[in-house]
């Protein structure tokens, strides 16, 4: 994990963690395709435990 000079910290992602939040976040229209184009974008909390990789901190 590498935090940033803004307070926010850059993570590691597998894909089975990628489609997990698209499963549980992603919006769809009403021809069920997923939305792309949003006006406004909320941020996603996402909790779990830090793992040092000897990364900056």
């Amino acid at each position: 994990m590498t935090k940033k000079q803004d307070g926010n910290v850059m993570v590691e992602l597998s894909q089975f963690m990628v489609a997990a939040i698209i499963i549980e976040y992603a919006q769809f229209n009403e021809d069920n395709e997923l939305i792309t184009d949003a006006d406004e974008y909320n941020s996603i909390v996402v909790e779990g435990t830090p793992v040092d990789d000897g990364g900056d901190k």
